[in-house]
């Protein structure tokens, strides 16, 4: 029996109001049928009626158990509601002619409640096909809505199309868990009741083992979540194909992907992961099993599994999919229960093709997103993924987690994520799913990120944002403070009463959110914008800093897959970000996007310098012409007169290997490669290049700053030699550097390896800025002969010289062969002189981390730090330092690792630069 003394037994304040005042989503049109009333509050019901009519509706769930045509309607009455009984609905719609559960009426859903039937369905649809259920309330049994696939079931078990999922509210569901499974391997074994389900589930879809389910077929295509709200359950969303996998209960066959196919989550809230009070019938939220086509979007995971489980918990886990994206989601507090996992995100079992696109998955227990491949003898496997533009932070595991027996591979590709986690990754094996560190930064001041959605709120300025609208949406430029409306769209909106919306995932035209910086320093950004529901009207997603263009992206009215609005972007406290979204006017023309934000450089640290310098993104495996990038933008291509992009090493254009990590841009004809630059000092700036021609080509690249030729340089063979340009102003604001062909026909160059960085001063200059002098094989702490001082080494703590192809893993030095290193709490100092009076200096250098590693670099001027940098990968990078002020005379620069284990970053190329 389901135990009532350890839950809640009341709904909250909040989401009383919350459900009352909830607007449902855009249900499918149905066809004509007959429309069918139950009102159980109603004195003039009755069960042995038509139910055809509001006047005399039917009073039991139990008569309204059956059988049901092409365009009918089961509608029930708000604010009644029904204990320990069950529906049971039979009976397939068509495309134009759905069946539809819903409500009808004023004030709260209908309640359904299971009456603490563990093992009942309180909704069961067998074998639907174009079914739609709506506007509910679901508590206290096995599970909510079960859409059940079986062969004694009237209609066809497979083939079927279309179920839509909205407006439902679900808690306390639960009490069927995998510990009741009897007989059989646990993973493949769970006929062990009437619902086919591994785990009881909210909304659950699930199929029997016993049909002969081919690659070929299915049970159901096209099953759409949208708006589902639930908590203190097992599983909120549950797609729970364990009985549909393929072979016999007792010998293990290969995995079905397929069962289900084409599923969208939307707008889904799942919190308190309680598990309604059941003992180890927590350990996660949601579960995909047996799925190919699965997205999730504009959904918060929060809280969930959690009480303690032997087996582990997780928000969410992934069993047997294929084609899996989760794009603008939270993923958050997985609390610390003393289980296995506490993990975010689990992909367990058969997992293929999950891509995680700017999601925020943060403050979890254990790791944020884990890996496995535990069953290696019976074909397991972990593939083909993509883990992009994500925030990671306060993930008590690390941010990716890979646990796997000897040989099983991982394979995939990891970029472009904000990290404040203290560990990204734990295992070497990411390291080839993350070249040359592909775009992941790491967070330089406390680790955490503003997150658009986790910050939303209902008070205009909390958490640094604030919400306005425009009254010309199309071309907004007056705002208003929006005004906040409980009830709406789950969480809630800010609106002007009107079209203009801004939810805590998405925006519609005529709107902004806008953040301010609560200090001075560089954020990276990271943001996806793309059409929650194909359709409406094209929008231009935009982002300006105190009002000034930073960047844009056009979302047309097919694109769900998104463009990215990335940058970098160098912040004074009280500096405003605006999120605009711009185009016609719609209140449900939903534009999904949640901007992420993470103070990567303290004041000063890395101005000018570039993104993707040596065109490690996207990872190509041969080459591609004008690839999508964050920092590039790539010409389009012509046939004979223009083309550009990005080539791996090995590819068929016969390229040398590229001059730093495993590719390189190519510019062919007269196409071009272009990258907005900012941030920069108020001083000139030298331009460097690695560049070689295709074998048996002459081409030539030409460089413009601002539109003006500041140089034209000709590779002088197929091998990479290294081009610096004349000096080119670096005053403030945004600057605009293009490389470009000159040839008129089929020829092409090769670039590598681009750097920006500060000319030296004419004051003052350090020497052996590359430490060449005292020459080391492999590595030596604390060598004499140079121009540094290395401290002592001592607990841990060390200093010194690499030379490349050392012990330590590290890349090529940027300059000459060797670099210098921190190790822990080590450091490196020289005392330069020839600083002048009241004039203003940077210290510029180039970076790395040790491989895998995160340490951070102090730079000290007489013993006080001005800067503190955390190098944002494994290859070398251009950092500056805020401006400083000496005085006449020599002084004492120091660069001091912050690391208190045993952690290295690299220093090289060290200039003073003038920054007056």
């Amino acid at each position: 029996m389901f135990k009532q003394s350890t839950r809640n037994l009341v709904v909250g304040v909040t989401a009383a109001v919350l459900f009352a005042a909830f607007v449902a989503p855009a249900v499918p049109a149905s066809a004509v049928g007959q429309t069918y009333y139950l009102n159980s509050a109603s004195a003039t019901c009755s069960d042995s009626g038509p139910g055809t009519s509001v006047t005399q509706p039917w009073c039991s769930l139990g008569h309204a158990s059956r059988g049901y045509s092409a365009g009918d309607q089961l509608l029930i009455a708000r604010g009644s509601t029904y204990s320990n009984q069950f529906l049971t609905i039979s009976g397939q719609g068509t495309a134009s002619s759905r069946i539809s559960i819903g409500a009808y009426g004023s004030g709260a859903r209908p309640s359904l409640s299971g009456g603490s039937n563990a093992g009942a369905a309180i909704v069961t649809l067998q074998n639907p096909s174009y079914v739609s259920v709506s506007g509910l309330e679901l508590s206290y049994a096995g599970a909510g809505v079960l859409a059940q696939y079986r062969a004694n079931f009237s209609g066809s078990p497979t083939g079927n199309q279309s179920l839509f999922f909205s407006d439902i509210y679900v808690h306390h569901i639960s009490g069927i868990g995998s510990s009741r499974v009897n007989g059989g391997p646990q993973d493949f074994a769970c006929h062990s009741n009437n619902l086919d389900l591994w785990q009881s589930g909210g909304v659950a879809v699930t199929g029997d083992y016993n049909v002969p389910v081919s690659s070929s077929s299915y049970f159901v295509s096209g099953v759409t979540f949208d708006s589902i709200v639930g908590d203190h359950n097992l599983n909120v969303v549950n797609i729970d194909t364990c009985d549909g996998r393929v072979g016999n209960p007792g010998t293990p066959g290969p995995a079905a992907p397929y069962l289900v196919r084409n599923v969208s989550v939307n707008n889904v809230q799942a919190t308190n992961g309680d598990g309604a009070g059941y003992s180890e019938l927590c350990n996660e939220g949601t579960r995909f099993d047996g799925v190919t086509g699965l997205r999730v979007t504009n959904s918060t995971f929060k809280n969930l599994g959690a009480c303690h489980v032997n087996g582990g918990t997780a928000g969410i886990i992934l069993v047997s999919v294929d084609t899996v994206t989760f794009a603008n989601n939270t993923l958050t507090d997985v609390p610390a229960t003393g289980s296995a996992d506490m993990t975010a995100i689990d992909n367990e079992l058969y997992v293929n093709k999950v891509t995680l696109r700017d999601n925020l998955i943060a403050r979890n227990a254990g790791p944020g997103v884990e890996f496995l491949s535990l069953r290696a003898g019976i074909g397991d496997y972990n593939t083909n993924h993509l883990v992009d533009g994500n925030t990671f932070y306060g993930n008590g595991g690390g941010s990716l987690v890979r646990i796997n027996p000897a040989g099983v591979a991982l394979s995939g590709t990891v970029t472009n994520n904000l990290i404040g986690d203290s560990q990204f990754v734990n295992s070497e094996e990411f390291r080839s799913l993350i070249p040359n560190n592909a775009g992941n930064i790491t967070s330089a001041t406390s680790p955490t990120a503003a997150y658009a959605a986790d910050q939303f709120a209902a008070t205009q300025g909390a958490n640094g944002w604030r919400y306005r609208t425009s009254a010309n949406a199309t071309s907004p430029t007056a705002w208003t403070d929006a005004a906040f409306q409980s009830g709406q769209h789950v969480t809630g909106v800010w609106t002007d009463g009107a079209a203009a919306q801004i939810s805590a995932f998405e925006q519609t035209p005529g709107t902004e959110r806008v953040w301010t910086a609560p200090a001075t320093g560089r954020v990276s950004l990271r943001s996806l914008a793309f059409k929650s529901v194909a359709g409406g009207a094209t929008v231009t997603a935009s982002v300006r800093k105190n009002g000034a263009l930073v960047t844009s992206a056009t979302v047309v009215p097919t694109d769900t897959s998104g463009k990215n609005l990335d940058a970098q972007i160098d912040v004074a406290a009280g500096d405003s970000i605006e999120f605009i979204a711009a185009g016609t006017s719609s209140s449900s023309d939903w534009l999904s996007w949640s901007p992420s934000l993470m103070y990567t450089a303290t004041a000063g640290t890395g101005a000018g310098s570039l993104g993707n310098s040596s065109f490690e993104q996207p990872f190509t495996g041969g080459y591609q012409y004008a690839p999508a990038d964050r920092s590039w933008t790539f010409a389009s291509f012509v046939a004979g007169t223009a083309g550009d992009g990005v080539v791996a090493n090995g590819s068929t254009f016969g390229n040398p290997a590229a001059s730093a990590g495993g590719q390189a841009a190519f510019v062919q004809a007269q196409g071009s490669v272009t990258q907005k630059v900012q941030g920069l000092l108020s001083t000139g700036y030298k331009l460097s290049f690695d560049a070689a021609q295709r074998s048996g080509n002459s081409q030539s690249l030409k460089v413009t700053w601002d539109g003006t030729v500041v140089g034209t340089i000709t590779p002088s063979s197929a091998s990479y030699s290294r081009y610096t340009l004349p000096t080119i102003s670096g005053t403030a604001g945004i600057h605009t550097l293009v490389i470009s062909g000159v040839a008129t026909s089929d020829q092409t160059a090769f670039l590598d390896n681009v750097s920006l960085a500060p000319a030296p001063s004419t004051d003052a200059s350090f020497a052996d800025p590359s430490f060449e002098t005292a020459r080391v094989s492999g590595y030596a702490y604390a060598p004499s002969g140079s121009g540094w001082n290395f401290a002592a080494t001592s607990s841990g703590n060390g200093d010194g010289i690499v030379s490349n192809g050392s012990a330590f893993g590290q890349g090529n030095a940027p300059d000459g062969t060797q670099s210098g290193f921190v190790q822990q709490q080590g450091s490196i100092a020289q005392t330069v002189s020839g600083f002048l009076a009241a004039k203003r200096y940077a210290v510029v250098f180039s970076a790395a981390q040790r491989p895998g590693q995160s340490q951070t670099i102090k730079v000290l001027i007489d013993g006080a730090v001005v800067s503190t940098v955390i190098p944002s990968g494994s290859q070398f990078a251009t950092y500056t330092t805020a401006p400083f002020m000496p005085g006449a005379g020599a002084h004492t620069v120091t660069f001091l690792g912050g690391a208190t284990v045993d952690q290295t970053a690299f220093i090289d190329s060290v200039i003073i630069a003038d920054a007056s």
